[in-house]
């Protein structure tokens, strides 16, 4: 259809969760509450991003749609979460889908976002056109390493570059580049993951880069091979013996290691790095912090 539609309408509509959600103002009158579409589940469904796109009376019709979700939920804004427009018509329909949303929601104060990728050189966004549009990115600046290369174990949200590196494959290079290409500093939430990805070892060798041998053993809750959330990776640490590894020069996270005869690895940000993180965010003048995400965190302060 081409419109906007509920996630999970059971759960998001029948069991109220966008009015609980949206709701949440009535105890901080000054809390935005945005709806989000896409993600990279359903970003590669099938092309329909690419034929909401395509045409200026399809992208209409999309815009229409989000207008009426959000008087209908009490909504304040959007975030746009393609991953990702890849080809040269998806790069200018991007463009003129967020032009077309910022015209439509100028008269509404509604608040404008999209969630890009940390390294966008082969991916169809043309970054003075974004700048152009929204309010503020959401920068994913996480996932840069993952058990997709399961022969070596590494951080996948390092801060700075390693000195063994050769490719330019961190935080710090993505704002750069972003900055560079013409969007504003402060229109900048930078991304900081609240989980991590994990390798089985195989080798003796902890230090990145790590010999590896896939993706490691799925945290207990979320059952995903090679990820584990943040709250999972306390619960380890805690109860099961898993040894911290910090970096001395906080260019990444810390790792865990498990004391199994098949050693797990897994790189994560603690409250150390995203303290670090948080200093970089103030010291490069950028908009602020996103999580991705809640759910994850250490929500018992374990």
């Amino acid at each position: 259809t081409l419109q906007i539609t509920p996630n999970n309408p059971a759960v998001d509509i029948d069991q109220e969760f966008y009015r609980k959600f949206t709701g949440l103002k009535s105890q901080n009158p000054s809390l935005k509450t945005m709806l989000s579409i896409g993600g990279w589940v359903d970003s590669n469904i099938n092309d329909k991003y690419s034929r909401m796109v395509s045409t200026s009376e399809n992208i209409q019709t999309f815009v229409d749609s989000v207008l009426r979700m959000m008087s209908d939920y009490g909504f304040d804004g959007l975030d746009v979460d393609w991953e990702y427009p890849r080809t040269d018509a998806d790069k200018i329909g991007f463009s003129n889908l967020l032009a077309a949303l910022k015209k439509a929601f100028a008269p509404f104060n509604y608040v404008l976002s999209a969630a890009v990728s940390p390294l966008p050189a082969d991916l169809g966004f043309d970054i003075p056109a974004i700048e152009a549009s929204v309010d503020f990115i959401n920068l994913m600046t996480y996932d840069l390493h993952g058990p997709w290369e399961p022969e070596t174990a590494d951080h996948h949200a390092p801060l700075r570059k390693r000195s063994w590196e050769t490719a330019d494959n961190n935080v710090e290079y993505s704002v750069d580049y972003w900055i560079e290409n013409g969007l504003s500093a402060n229109k900048i939430n930078l991304g900081l993951p609240l989980y991590g990805h994990s390798w089985k070892l195989s080798s003796d060798v902890a230090v990145p880069p790590a010999p590896a041998s896939g993706a490691g053993t799925p945290g207990p809750f979320t059952n995903v091979e090679g990820y584990m959330g943040y709250f999972e990776i306390c619960l380890a640490v805690q109860n099961e013996g898993w040894q911290v590894v910090q970096d001395p020069d906080q260019l990444t996270g810390p790792y865990a290691l498990s004391n199994t005869n098949v050693v797990n690895w897994i790189g994560f940000d603690d409250v150390a790095m995203l303290t670090t993180k948080s200093n970089f965010i103030l010291s490069r003048g950028l908009g602020g912090a996103m999580v991705w995400e809640i759910s994850l965190d250490d929500f018992r302060g374990s």
